[in-house]
């Protein structure tokens, strides 16, 4: 599994943070380069110095992060149903109800980065 830009981006505003993104920006004028501004980018948090990177979802905290997220909006339960459906319909499990605790074990041998991009497809079929 890979988490796309845009999975990434939507897991970052789920999250109630900002995806930063450079703006390009015009040209400087003549005048401005006589005057000895320098081009800088603008970023989508509005800095012109924003050094600050986007989240990667790899790590177990990215993934505390969005768990945590998905309790605090009443979305968990839910959820773990999406999961049990997803792992149903991959032919991971044979029976979304008898056959929980196989699920489980699966989710358990998944990445902080699978089980991230399956919070982020959990979201995009919820839009």
């Amino acid at each position: 599994m890979n988490l796309t830009e845009n999975q990434k981006r939507l897991l970052t505003e789920f999250l109630g943070e900002c995806w930063h993104e450079y703006i390009k920006q015009p040209p400087l004028e003549k005048w401005e380069i006589d005057q000895g501004y320098i081009q800088t980018a603008l970023c989508s948090c509005g800095s012109h110095s924003c050094l600050k990177s986007n989240r990667t979802f790899t790590t177990y905290q990215d993934l505390g992060d969005c768990m945590g997220k998905l309790v605090e909006k009443g979305k968990l339960a839910d959820f773990v149903e999406w999961v049990l459906n997803y792992a149903y319909c991959n032919k991971i499990i044979l029976s979304r109800r008898e056959h929980v605790g196989v699920a489980w074990c699966w989710w358990e041998t998944l990445s902080a980065l699978d089980r991230c991009q399956l919070v982020a497809e959990f979201l995009e079929d919820r839009k």
